[in-house]
């Protein structure tokens, strides 16, 4: 809501450009991605349960660029924040010059790692390969690697529905992941 309010103001003082209908469309696909998510659903049609099982007991690396970096980003925080798991967030094309590499050594990390890539099919054509090759790589070096593709058709949609993906796995995770730190933190502060 706090966005769609955001959105909206920068909108009406002609910041930014919206169509009339975004978020009308934004709505409806959320609506139509989060059916296959919710908790009734069972694991084996449920991609975010699927992704939260893998994603249990490892380091969790994100990648994602363009309009999906933000969205990237806050699935990183709730990963950290709700389901207690540490995770990282890389983009596109800055990771193939330096991150690569670096997944040489040690030689158990594939064993610690999963790398979750958010895939748009608005992505350039630049950022497209990119992706497909940095995936390759992965793959090759011994990582454990899921794709998530975003199916709205819209920027602002695919943004949301990666949001509400993230929160999805990120539940689903915490559900099993139950370690109190950020209250013990605060508790500390103010003890």
């Amino acid at each position: 809501y706090n966005i769609g309010l955001i959105l909206s103001i920068l909108s009406q003082a002609e910041l930014i450009s919206l169509p009339p209908d975004e978020f009308l469309i934004t709505e409806e696909s959320l609506r139509q991605s989060s059916a296959s998510l919710v908790r009734e659903v069972p694991q084996k049609s449920n991609p975010a349960k699927k992704l939260s099982q893998q994603l249990l007991g490892k380091v969790v690396i994100l990648i994602a660029a363009e309009h999906l970096l933000g969205a990237a980003h806050a699935f990183k925080n709730q990963l950290n924040e709700n389901a207690k798991t540490f995770s990282a967030l890389f983009d596109l094309p800055e990771l193939n010059h330096h991150l690569l590499e670096g997944l040489t050594f040690p030689k158990s990390l594939p064993h610690q790692v999963h790398f979750v890539l958010l895939d748009s099919p608005i992505y350039s054509a630049f950022i497209a390969k990119r992706l497909d090759l940095t995936e390759e790589v992965i793959k090759r070096q011994g990582y454990g690697i899921t794709r998530i593709r975003t199916e709205a058709k819209r920027p602002l949609a695919q943004v949301f529905e990666a949001i509400q993906f993230g929160s999805f796995v990120s539940l689903y995770l915490a559900l099993v992941n139950k370690i109190p730190w950020v209250d013990y933190f605060k508790k500390k502060l103010t003890g």
